[in-house]
């Protein structure tokens, strides 16, 4: 009984650990296919997955919800002067925020310029801000 124990403690901090990992990649996999559907150099960019992986991280084909998500998905676009077109991105690296909701600031290299984005769990996504990072954020983020 007591080596069944020490068996199943390891796994059960292994799986709370692993849940963490596959959220998180989730939720960077969500960030790259929206950013790989806008991507200028892509032969295909498909503007509707990329608007309704950015509106909750699903996707779905019409309706109502694909016109929220397409207004909402050109004004983000435009705060973040990708409109209309993102020539080259990069997602450097990740760090969980929260867990419920599970939520993740990522730091990437958009159109040459590093921004942070918020990937937030069934919510749209967000610039951090809406604002690009000052000299010393960017040290923080890339020291030397």
């Amino acid at each position: 009984m007591r080596s069944t124990r020490l068996l199943l403690v390891p796994l059960l901090l292994c799986l709370m650990g692993c849940q963490d990992f596959f959220d998180k990649q989730a939720s960077e996999d969500r960030l790259h296919n929206i950013l790989v559907n806008m991507d200028a150099r892509n032969p295909g960019p498909d503007q509707q997955v990329a608007a309704s992986m950015w509106y909750n991280g699903t996707y779905f084909a019409g309706g109502w919800e694909m016109d929220n998500a397409i207004t909402g998905f050109d004004r983000w676009r435009q705060r973040g002067k990708i409109y209309p077109s993102l020539d080259t991105f990069e997602i450097l690296k990740g760090e969980v925020i929260t867990q419920e909701p599970y939520k993740v600031e990522w730091t990437a290299r958009i159109n040459g310029k590093i921004r942070k984005i918020i990937v937030t769990q069934g919510q749209p996504v967000e610039w951090l801000k809406d604002k690009r990072l000052t000299p010393a954020e960017r040290l923080k983020a890339f020291p030397r």
